[in-house]
């Protein structure tokens, strides 16, 4: 994982790490029972020598089972697909706006 500007990270020291995986890496050991999301290893977090945590990580894997879906823009902040509404509000996690995300919908 790098945050040097280069590989795919966009800019250097911001704070966003990014990974490049090669598709045997990502399809390794992949099933149909995997249901489209495959186990591709752990992330280990430190600060300094110390473990902080540890994380599974699992990829969407799209293939031809998973029918194309259609995507409907309203607005800038909210597209909707047949079973699907997606509404974007900056403000959302600092003040939860339900009646505001309600209107919306």
């Amino acid at each position: 994982m790098n945050d040097n500007g280069s590989g795919g990270d966009m800019v250097a020291g911001d704070g966003i790490y990014t990974i490049t995986l090669g598709a045997a890496d990502v399809l390794h050991d992949f099933t149909p029972d995997d249901v489209n999301r495959n186990f591709v290893g752990y992330l280990h977090l430190y600060f300094g020598g110390t473990q902080q945590g540890q994380y599974n990580i699992f990829i969407d894997i799209l293939t031809t089972n998973i029918p194309p879906v259609e995507i409907n823009m309203v607005s800038s902040d909210v597209q909707y697909t047949e079973h699907l509404v997606n509404i974007v509000d900056p403000s959302f996690f600092s003040n939860f706006p339900r009646e505001t995300i309600i209107q919306r919908f």
